[in-house]
């Protein structure tokens, strides 16, 4: 099981995307996106699947999102297995 990244796909008012890569032949993973408020209160909480792998010269390519964390929030999205928490790959972002 190898993640090689996670990055912001796309970017629409309220809404945000992942793009995920993996060097996997059969890759199984989930991205979870948590944000906050100023005072480090959770306010959003989601996990979605990782959909859409196709074949690339680095290996598979796959597709989380949309997620809608609120306005102004910090957030960070992960990657990991289905039913784990262990953080595969992150990052870190803040809703516009």
């Amino acid at each position: 099981m190898t993640v090689s990244y996670i990055g912001i796909s796309g970017q629409d008012a309220g809404e945000i995307s992942f793009s995920v890569g993996s060097r996997d032949r059969h890759p199984d993973y989930a991205v979870t996106v948590v944000a906050t408020d100023f005072n480090g209160a959770v306010v959003y909480e989601q996990a979605l699947a990782v959909e859409g792998w196709f074949a690339n010269e680095g290996g598979q390519t796959g597709y989380a999102g949309p997620f809608t964390p609120p306005s102004g929030s910090a957030a960070v999205a992960y990657v990991h297995r289905p039913g784990s928490g262990h953080r595969l790959a992150q990052i870190s972002f803040n809703m516009p």
